[in-house]
């Protein structure tokens, strides 16, 4: 093999090298610009996703304060009855007392009126005890599905 040969061999190599080089080198530039499209459009569906979770947050924080309002209203309303229900044991008490100076037929009817009274009231604080339940499970049912 002459010189001349070898030479033109060796441009020949050099040649494919040099356009193997590219076409790795276009690959390359082409995995950089899909590897950018994908973390953009990661970073995107990200950011779509932070959004929507504050919003959601917000959304259960209202649904959270309503709940407490509504708790703290009827919390309110249930001392109001349990405070009445006291109110009229004691009226009943009293009337009971002087029932039982005045007549022993009297004194009759007024232990009935305590039972009725009493029997009122052990409904009336089962009643109460079922509203705060009911409430309690409202709250853990919405906060179980608000995260859901």
């Amino acid at each position: 093999m002459t010189t001349e040969e070898r030479f033109e061999r060796i441009e020949h190599v050099t040649a494919g090298l040099a356009e193997q080089w590219r076409k790795e080198h276009e690959e390359d530039r082409q995995l950089w610009r899909d590897t950018q499209r994908q973390i953009e459009n990661t970073q995107r569906q990200l950011d779509l996703f932070i959004a929507e979770s504050r919003a959601s947050d917000e959304r259960l924080k209202r649904r959270i304060e309503e709940l407490g309002e509504e708790f703290r209203a009827e919390d309110a309303r249930l001392r109001e009855t349990d405070r009445r229900l006291q109110e009229r044991i004691d009226s009943l008490v009293s009337a009971i007392g002087e029932s039982i100076a005045a007549d022993e037929r009297m004194k009759q009817r007024l232990e009935e009126l305590a039972e009725e009274a009493r029997a009122e009231d052990k409904r009336l604080r089962e009643s109460i005890q079922e509203v705060d339940r009911s409430l309690k499970e409202r709250i853990e049912s919405f906060l179980r599905d608000g995260r859901a």
